[in-house]
């Protein structure tokens, strides 16, 4: 049977009209604008986000709820007992926002979108955001907030972004000459053609993740928490700042005194929260669990994380235990810091043909060769200067190379003490909880990248460790706190910095890249102990396939290397 159009029409006009009796209702929308916005709910939870709370608003409640389900706006799940919006009620909360937005741009009047919704423009709100967020006086607030909105109401929209509103704010202020102001306004990110290259370019959400935090942090760090003469030379390429990820305020390595843990379990679940608060190694220190090899082979691929985890170790099953953990292990993320005398030189090479990260230490190190002073040291990287541009500026003068590098380690003292003053705050307001509990004393650390490129290829020096040790004693006068350490480790700005200098210099540079640590090129082995002596941390690094005299020599007689093949 062919129905009428009149028929049609007239159920199609009964639907819209229900559909609009639903509508009538702002807690029906509410319910709508909830579901879409959190999801499946509980009755018990939807009814706490609309706000009906007391008994005797159940059953109007539960009535809304009922006109809704009624006209498939929303669905109850009986299974999980929750409650979801429909296609349909999605598609009558857009007409709802389309209906509300068109009202808004005909009155009239100038809003402002953001996150949160509409808000209507006016100089008491600008003047909130100055006093509040700009930490304003009132009176120049009301000043500004005035000017800002008469150049808003100028504009021929009916409203604009929050984050246009605040450029608009922010231009204001330059042309007053508040920078400072302007500065504790601006949004931190990345641009949003930039935003839309990493997404059109399908890198996984991880690494999208961590694109953005670098950018954030980095923007932070350097623009609105240094001191800018400062980042002038971290940009030119003096210095380097970390400032990417959240490496720029956390520190980045901690030594645990593990004496006092006796179960595994512990010793994981420490390490997994403390990886979290850490940017770069944890060095366990003192850990006598007394287990059999298997077990710690076991206990090692439990720890699941993306930093370092170096183990100090004095225990025959704990170096086994590493041995068996790299045998199924392609890309291990634990080292092992051990004293020459307990490790035989065929397990050596065996540890280190699999992949294994090995130091050989007489004391208590990181992987990189930091020194442990005090139980549950904490280590920030400040400040890495880069000494092949020093020599670079100096003219072939080892006296003026040593000059240059005392203007520079006065002028970093700034940056020293704000990246300490963030991660102490962090630490004393329980932000990073694990370290809070740790009561360790914070350093601050001055890395010298480099020293054999500046002297032996730069300068032309052949007494490579005497200027080295000479230009040490240049460094540590000019250091005048004690908190603050000055070493020669491995450092991952080199091919930043290496890169500047050949965009600097161009021909004159060369060298491909800069060495991030110091080789073992002969046997005048003092030579380098002297050096470590005078510093706090040393990355040197033994070739094992070197003449065995010198091989031997070394382990009797260095202080600390880092072995490989």
């Amino acid at each position: 049977m062919e129905l009428s159009y009149d028929y049609v029409n007239d159920k199609l006009s009964k639907r819209s009209k229900n559909i609009f009796s639903v509508l009538a209702s702002s807690n029906r929308i509410d319910i709508l604008k909830i579901l879409n916005t959190k999801g499946a709910l509980t009755y018990s939870e939807l009814k706490a986000h609309t706000g009906f709370k007391s008994k005797k608003e159940s059953g109007k409640f539960a009535y809304h709820l009922r006109k809704l389900l009624k006209y498939s706006l929303i669905a109850s799940n009986k299974g999980e007992k929750k409650y979801i919006i429909t296609n349909r009620g999605k598609d009558i909360l857009n007409f709802v926002k389309q209906i509300e937005e068109r009202s808004i741009m005909e009155s009239g009047k100038v809003y402002v979108k953001s996150f949160n919704g509409f808000y209507e423009l006016s100089t008491y709100k600008i003047a909130q955001i100055l006093i509040r967020d700009a930490s304003m006086s009132p009176d120049a607030a009301s000043k500004i907030a005035e000017e800002v909105e008469a150049k808003m109401t100028k504009f021929e929209i009916s409203y604009l972004t929050h984050p246009l509103m605040i450029e608009i704010i922010n231009s204001t202020l330059i042309e007053h000459g508040y920078e400072e102001f302007r500065a504790r306004l601006a949004r931190l990110g990345i641009y949003t053609y930039e935003l839309g290259r990493l997404l059109s370019d399908r890198i996984d959400i991880e690494e999208l993740n961590s694109t953005i935090i670098s950018n954030i942090f980095a923007e932070y760090m350097l623009f609105f928490n240094l001191p800018k003469d400062l980042v002038d030379q971290h940009i030119e390429g003096n210095i380097n700042i970390s400032t990417s990820n959240l490496s720029s305020i956390l520190p980045d390595i901690i030594f645990v005194d593990a004496s006092n843990i006796v179960e595994s379990y512990s010793l994981i679940s420490l390490i997994q929260n403390l990886s979290k608060e850490i940017a770069r190694e944890i060095v366990i220190t003192n850990l006598r669990l007394g287990l059999d090899s298997k077990s710690i082979a076991k206990i090692f691929s439990l720890i699941n994380c993306n930093k370092i985890i170096s183990f100090s170790i004095n225990d025959t099953n704990m170096l086994e235990g590493y041995r068996e953990y790299l045998s199924k292990e392609r890309f291990p993320n634990i080292s092992i810091i051990v004293k020459p005398d307990k490790i035989e030189r065929g397990v050596l090479l065996d540890i280190l043909k699999n992949n294994g990260l090995v130091a050989i230490s007489r004391d208590e190190r990181s992987i990189n060769g930091i020194k442990r002073v005090n139980s549950n040291d904490i280590v920030i990287n400040a400040i890495s200067i880069n000494l092949p541009r020093i020599a670079y500026e100096s003219n072939k003068d080892e006296e003026y190379f040593r000059a240059k590098l005392v203007m520079i380690m006065k002028t970093i003292s700034d940056a020293i003490s704000s990246k300490k003053d963030i991660t102490t705050r962090f630490i004393d307001e329980k932000i990073l909880p694990e370290l809070s509990k740790m009561n360790g004393s914070i350093r601050c650390m001055i890395n010298l990248v480099d020293p054999y490129t500046a002297i032996k290829r730069v300068l032309g020096y052949d007494n490579v460790l005497e200027i080295i040790e000479k230009s040490i004693d240049t460094a540590r006068d000019s250091i005048n706190e004690n908190d603050i350490i000055l070493t020669m480790i491995k450092d991952e700005c080199v091919s930043r910095l290496a890169e500047l200098d050949r965009e600097r210099y161009g021909k004159i540079v060369n060298v491909t890249k800069y060495e991030p640590y110091l080789m073992v090129e002969d046997d005048i082995l003092d030579g380098y102990n002297s050096i470590d002596r005078k510093l706090d941390g040393l990355s040197l690094i033994l070739d094992m396939n070197k003449d065995n005299y010198i091989v031997e020599k070394a382990f009797d007689e260095l202080q600390f290397f880092i072995p490989r093949i």
